[in-house]
């Protein structure tokens, strides 16, 4: 899915939906700095089922991505020459009305799209 083009935070970017539900990246199975998430178009999705904690039939959607992180080369530093890291990582996906249920942490519905 993706956004109208209107909606600049959402430009660019690509969100699950599945029937009535839409997907979320939490931190209790992502990590965090979910910022750093990454995603190319035509990701293949596989689907498994909740864990058990989480209430509900629905599926939780699993797909390769990139976690890219900008390195300045001196770290003490708040500007500095740039410096990438790239991390393929499997992510998991929950219905977004089930976000926050296994504790506090950060939520993405947002990917931004690496091309």
């Amino acid at each position: 899915m993706a956004a109208n083009e209107y909606v600049r935070a959402d430009s660019g970017k690509t969100a699950l939906v599945k029937g009535p539900f839409v997907y979320c990246l939490e931190e209790a199975d992502n990590g965090n700095l979910l910022s750093e998430i990454y995603v190319t178009e035509n990701t293949k999705v596989t689907e498994e089922p909740l864990q058990s904690e989480l209430i509900g039939e629905a599926p939780a959607l699993v797909y390769q991505g990139v976690r890219m992180k900008s390195c300045p080369a001196d770290r003490e530093k708040l500007y500095g020459e740039l410096h990438i890291e790239k991390k393929e990582v499997t992510l998991k996906a929950i219905p977004y009305c089930l976000w926050n249920n296994r504790g506090v942490g950060e939520m993405l519905i947002w990917h931004k799209l690496l091309f």
